[in-house]
């Protein structure tokens, strides 16, 4: 399997989902899982598996900005995120900046860090658990 295929127009949190916001350091589309650096704690960049520190997602994308704009993300909660999905899967950060795809995809070495699960054909739910193992 790949990557999901996330559309940026239809990205679009519940009523209930926790939405935060930073400000972004890369440009960054609604739908891509982003975490905030820890060398300065205020600047929002794109996610991916490959390295530890680029792997503590701290929410999914719901607005896209260009660097030095601001940048919601959902810490929690349910997203819509289009159509197509399968409903129960697992889905965690791929070695793609930003990018979510099935556990079984990720390689040795690359860092497991779980996003959420799909509640319907649209809709995942994000309960996001950086392990900060890798898979061997």
């Amino acid at each position: 399997m790949a990557d999901l295929a996330i559309t940026a127009a239809n990205v679009v949190p519940s009523a209930s989902a926790v939405v935060r916001e930073g400000t972004a350091d890369d440009t960054i589309a609604a739908g891509d899982l982003v975490y905030k650096d820890a060398s300065d704690n205020n600047y929002i960049k794109l996610a991916d598996a490959d390295v530890e520190a680029t792997s503590q997602v701290v929410g999914l994308a719901v607005t896209s900005s260009s660097a030095g704009q601001p940048v919601k993300y959902v810490e929690s909660g349910d997203v819509v995120i289009g159509s197509g999905f399968t409903e129960g899967v697992l889905y965690v950060l791929s070695a793609t900046g930003g990018g979510i795809c099935p556990l079984g995809d990720l390689t040795t070495g690359q860092y497991v860090t779980y996003i959420g699960m799909t509640t319907s054909a649209t809709t995942l739910s994000i309960k996001l658990h950086v392990t900060g193992a890798q898979v061997s």
